[in-house]
């Protein structure tokens, strides 16, 4: 059945219902409006606060199973939370072990390497200040080894 716009008004005036359009978005409403009204929808205010026909009204059972899964499901991403926790804070503790060895011994190095420095300068102090650069590259590490070796025997 074809509906002539007389007709749209017609229905429009029985069912107490202005459409005007004011702004764009007026005009695309009134438009969807006459569409329902010509699809014979009943565009009441009855209508309009009942809800849609595919959402029916849940029963007491219904929203009671739909709330236990839910809080199951809460459950279960608590427990996954939890999990993921105690995972980081067990590669956090692994972490502080790993980093407390290596700076021990980095301080014993430093200490060591310290301990070096200092019997250089006094090895320089007793040549009288004067600095002679030994012959090679390997002199020089050399020295340096029996400085070291020299310094661990007097601790």
């Amino acid at each position: 059945m074809q509906l002539t716009m007389s007709d749209l008004e017609e229905i429009n005036n029985t069912n107490n219902i202005k459409i005007e359009a004011s702004t764009e978005t007026d005009a695309v409403a009134k438009r969807k409006a006459e569409e329902n009204l010509a699809a014979g929808y009943d565009v009441s205010a009855a209508a309009a606060a009942a809800p849609p026909p595919s959402k029916k009204a849940k029963t007491g059972e219904e929203e009671e199973a739909k709330r236990q899964a839910r809080l199951e499901s809460n459950r279960k991403a608590a427990r996954e939370s939890r999990r993921r926790k105690k995972v980081l804070v067990e590669e956090l503790q692994r972490s502080v072990i790993f980093f407390t060895r290596a700076n021990a011994q980095l301080k014993q190095k430093n200490e060591g390497l310290e301990a070096m420095l200092f019997a250089a300068r006094g090895h320089i102090e007793s040549n009288g200040g004067a600095r002679r650069p030994p012959a090679t590259a390997s002199a020089a590490l050399a020295s340096l080894h029996d400085i070291g070796s020299s310094s661990d025997a007097v601790e």
